[in-house]
């Protein structure tokens, strides 16, 4: 299934992004020359500093002085590896046709990535005229913990973070989700089209396996793969649920009340190994038109979606432990439903056959109303 960060089928206009060299093994290279800059500019932070493992969402201001689209290509940073750093990036949207737009690069750095500070030139290119900035990109170390030996009472699980919680209270209350716990055996194939429980990729509902309990109930959700088929080329295995907001709660955000609506989830997953894929995120997205929509609109959310968070989780190795996770938005006004997406990404290894996820574990999911 293609998944949040994979963009396909871009043409024209070149965002770029180059790693230019590391300061702990080459000398800093000097500002690229700026080129026909009165016909477009690009502009950004100066610097981000990104942990191990980790990613960072970073705006790309683009004027032009053209009616001319401005399409980008991320080619050449799929997958980059160069003076021992790995780095995935996409921009979206992946068209600007406004004289001013933003587009968001997201970077995600490779748990194995050497620690050093990097440059990277962003560049905006329409026809023949180009501009470009340069990114400062700090990659730090990861402090790898040790697992907490905190034995919960029975009845609790242990967060990350938190130290020792009630089963009963992982689920939030008010929760807004069918299935939260994933006790009952019943998911979809592919994006769901109504509000009708969890679709997506392959998945497994399971009990206790590889050492790891579910944090509630009998059962949790192992990501099995990339695709409901089995494996493929794509890197993350996603399933969605459907909230379909009721007119009361309509009438009440189109008058005019804020509301804010908050998604969680409890992830998990093996030790495994230096190859053992670490990252899992949530999405939660605001949608005006009918749930049927969905599939194609979360493909495309960039342009269709009226608001949308996410959050990413760069997760331990403790078996024993689970880590929250969460995101949450403002309700704008048109909503008819809200899309919830729970991923875990193959950001170490991308398999393209055999097994894609070695024992990586979701439970607990909630959607509720902050008040």
């Amino acid at each position: 299934m293609k998944h949040y960060w994979i963009s396909k089928g871009i043409i024209g206009l070149v965002l770029l992004v180059l790693i230019l060299g590391c300061e702990s093994t080459a000398e800093r290279l000097a500002d690229f020359g700026i080129v026909d800059c009165d016909v477009v500019t690009v502009s950004t932070v100066e610097s981000v500093t990104i942990t191990q493992g980790g990613q960072a969402n970073i705006n790309v201001t683009v004027n032009k002085g053209t009616v001319t689209p401005a399409n980008m290509d991320f080619q050449n940073l799929e997958n980059l590896q160069r003076d021992n750093i790995v780095l995935n990036g996409i921009f979206t949207p992946t068209s600007i046709t406004s004289d001013t737009g933003i587009s968001v690069l997201e970077l995600q750095v490779s748990p194995e990535a050497e620690p050093g500070e990097y440059q990277l030139t962003i560049a905006a290119e329409v026809a023949d005229s180009s501009c470009s900035t340069i990114l400062n990109l700090v990659v730090v170390e990861r402090e790898i913990e040790a697992c907490p030996i905190e034995e919960c009472p029975d009845g609790s699980f242990y967060i990350v973070g938190e130290s020792c919680v009630l089963e009963a209270d992982a689920i939030a209350s008010g929760n807004l989700l069918e299935n939260p716990g994933f006790e009952t055996d019943a998911f979809g194939e592919n994006f769901p089209m109504d509000a009708v429980g969890w679709s997506g990729d392959r998945v497994t509902q399971v009990s206790e396996e590889n050492g790891i309990t579910p944090p509630e109930g009998d059962h949790m959700l192992r990501f099995d793969s990339a695709d409901i088929t089995g494996s493929s080329g794509l890197s993350g295995s996603e399933i969605a649920q459907i909230y379909v907001l009721p007119d009361d709660l309509k009438d009440r955000i189109n008058g005019g009340e804020t509301i804010t609506v908050r998604q969680e989830a409890f992830f998990n997953r093996i030790e495994g190994d230096a190859n053992t894929d670490t990252e899992f995120l949530v999405l939660i997205i605001a949608f005006e038109g009918p749930t049927t929509d969905f599939p194609e609109d979360y493909l495309n959310r960039a342009t269709l979606d009226l608001k949308r968070a996410s959050a990413t989780l760069s997760s331990d190795a403790c078996t024993n432990t689970w880590e929250r996770l969460g995101a949450q938005i403002e309700i704008p006004m048109g909503t008819n439903y809200i899309g919830v997406v729970l991923v875990a990404a193959e950001n170490v290894e991308n398999d393209i056959t055999g097994a894609e996820f070695d024992g990586h574990y979701v439970d607990a999911a909630s959607l509720y109303i902050v008040e």
